[in-house]
C-alpha cells in the first residue's frame, strides 16, 4: 500500500510540472488566418476547434518555465497544416513575438484578436474531477428586455454621478445577475476609469460567465487599472489577465481624409471642452476606427487640457496604424511630467521615447509686461500694432494660451486673423494652435485659420 501511495504522489507531482496552453483565435476567419509558433512547433487557426463559442487549439503537457511564442498573420491562406509540426517554414508576416512563463499549477490561455492584441490569461490548473464547478454564480442573467430597459434608463441620466448610482444599485440588487457583455455595456457608460474599476469589481460576483470576465478589461485603458482589477479577481479565486499591445502590426486601415475631416468638424462644433473630449473618446472607443499618428495629433490637439489629452493619447495607441511614429504625440505636451508619462507608456509597449527637448514659452512675468502694454492703449490700432510688434520679435516665444490672451484684446476678426497667423511662428506648442479657431464667430475666418494651420504642418 505504501508503494501505491508513493507512486500516486509521484504522478501528481509530475502532473503539476506540466501545464496546458489554449490558443484562442477570436479574429480568425476566411480572410484572416494565424500561425502560432511555440518553441518551434506550429499551430494554426484553420485547425481550431469550436468550444463554447471560441475557436481554440489546445496544447497539453508543456513544461513549467520559459517558452517562446511568435504569431504570424497568414491572410487568406487557409491551407491545411498539421498542428505541432516542427518542420514547416514560417508562412506569414510576423505580428508578435515574446517569451512567456508557465507557472506551476497554472494553465495559460493565449488569445489572438483581430485588432493585433495578444492577451495572456492564467488560470489555476485542476487535478482530475475533484475541482468545484466554474460555471459561474448560481443565477440567471438578466433578460435582454429587462437589461435594455436598465441600459436606457442609465443612458437617459445627464450626470455621471446619476449613472454611477444606478449601475451601483443594479449590481448590488440581490436578484440581478449579468453576463460579462451586459456588465461591460453598463460600465462603458461611465467615463472615469477609477469608477469603472470600482464597478467592475462590484459586478464580478454577479457575473454568470466568469470565464469571459477578462473581455471586460478592454474598458480599462491603463495598465495600472487592469492590474488593480487583476488583484481583486485573484482575491476572489478567479483568473488573471495581462493584455499586451502588439506594436509590430497595423490592425486596420486608417480613416479616409473625408471621414476624418467630418470627425474633426464634429469635434470643433462642440462648444464645451467636456463635449469635445466625449466626442474624441467615442471615436477612439469604436473598434473599427483606425488613425495615422498625424490624424491622432490633430484630433487630440482639439482638446485644450494636457491632463485630458494624456488618457486620450493612450487610448489611441491600439488604434494607430503607424505605431513607429507614435512618439511624435509627445509634442502635444509642454508639461515635462506629461511627456515623461507618455514616453514611459510608449517604452512599456515596445516603442522608443521621444527625447526632443521642449522649447519654453516666455515667463509669466515677461508676458504680463507685454500684455499690460498692449491693453494700455485707448485706440484699437495702437493695440493691434503693439501685439504685432510682440509677435514679430524673434526672441519672443509664446504658448497658445498666451497668444489667445493677446488676440482677445483685439476686437475685430480681420485683425485677429492676421495676428494669429503672424503668431504661429512664435508658438512653442503649435499642436494646440488649432484651438484658437473658437476666437472667430465667422465660419469663413475659422476655415481660413484651419487652412493656414494645415499648410504649416
Amino acid at each position: 500500500m505504501k508503494t501505491i501511495v508513493t507512486l500516486l504522489c509521484s504522478f501528481l507531482s509530475l502532473s503539476l510540472l506540466a501545464q496546458e496552453v489554449t490558443l484562442s483565435f477570436a479574429g480568425a476567419n476566411k480572410t484572416r488566418n494565424f500561425q502560432v509558433v511555440i518553441d518551434g512547433a506550429s499551430y494554426y487557426s484553420a485547425n481550431a476547434q469550436t468550444t463554447n463559442g471560441r475557436n481554440v487549439v489546445t496544447i497539453s503537457n508543456l513544461n513549467v518555465g520559459s517558452h517562446s511564442i511568435a504569431v504570424y498573420n497568414m491572410g487568406n491562406n487557409s491551407t491545411a497544416n498539421v498542428n505541432g509540426s516542427t518542420n514547416r517554414p514560417v508562412e506569414g508576416e510576423e505580428i508578435y513575438s515574446k517569451t512567456f512563463q508557465l507557472r506551476q499549477g497554472f494553465d495559460m490561455n493565449i488569445s489572438i484578436r483581430p485588432n493585433g492584441l495578444v492577451s495572456f490569461t492564467e488560470k489555476k490548473a485542476v487535478v482530475a474531477a475533484a475541482v468545484p464547478s466554474t460555471s459561474g454564480v448560481n443565477g440567471t442573467p438578466m433578460s435582454t428586455v429587462t437589461f435594455n430597459k436598465l441600459l436606457q434608463t442609465v443612458k437617459a441620466k445627464r450626470y455621471q454621478s446619476e449613472k454611477i448610482s444606478l449601475i451601483t444599485t443594479a449590481f448590488r440588487t440581490n436578484a440581478n445577475y449579468f453576463t460579462t457583455g451586459q456588465a461591460k455595456q453598463l460600465i462603458t457608460l461611465v467615463t472615469a476609469e477609477s469608477r469603472r474599476i470600482e464597478l467592475a469589481k462590484l459586478s464580478y460576483k454577479k457575473i454568470t460567465d466568469p470565464g469571459n470576465f477578462t473581455s471586460l478589461y478592454d474598458v480599462i485603458k491603463s495598465e495600472a487599472g487592469r492590474d488593480l482589477l487583476d488583484d481583486y479577481v485573484v482575491e476572489q479565486g478567479g483568473i488573471v489577465s495581462a493584455i499586451e499591445t502588439n506594436t509590430a502590426y497595423a490592425p486596420g486601415t486608417a480613416m479616409t481624409t473625408t471621414v476624418f475631416n467630418q470627425l474633426i468638424q464634429a469635434v470643433q462644433n462642440k462648444y464645451y471642452q467636456d463635449e469635445k473630449i466625449t466626442e474624441v473618446r467615442n471615436a477612439l472607443n469604436k473598434s473599427n476606427n483606425y488613425f495615422t499618428t498625424a490624424q491622432l495629433k490633430q484630433l487630440i490637439g482639439l482638446v485644450s487640457s494636457e491632463n485630458d489629452r494624456l488618457p486620450l493619447v493612450k487610448m489611441g495607441y491600439t488604434h494607430t496604424v503607424d505605431v513607429a511614429n507614435f512618439n511624435q504625440l509627445t509634442e502635444l505636451f509642454t508639461v515635462q511630467y506629461n511627456r515623461d508619462e507618455l514616453n514611459n507608456f510608449i517604452v512599456s509597449n515596445g516603442g522608443a521615447a521621444n527625447t526632443t527637448a521642449v522649447k519654453p514659452a516666455m515667463t509669466a512675468t515677461a508676458f504680463a509686461q507685454i500684455y499690460n502694454q498692449a491693453r494700455s492703449h485707448f485706440f484699437t490700432k495702437n493695440t493691434v500694432n503693439e501685439v504685432r510688434v510682440a509677435f514679430n520679435t524673434a526672441s519672443n516665444l509664446f504658448s497658445t494660451d498666451q497668444v489667445r490672451q493677446l488676440l482677445m484684446l483685439v476686437p475685430t476678426e480681420v485683425d485677429r486673423l492676421a495676428l494669429a497667423k503672424l503668431a504661429y511662428a512664435r508658438v512653442v506648442d503649435t499642436n494646440n494652435f488649432i484651438n484658437l479657431v473658437d476666437l472667430f464667430p465667422t465660419q469663413s475666418n475659422k476655415t481660413d485659420l484651419e487652412t493656414f494651420v494645415r499648410s504649416q504642418k
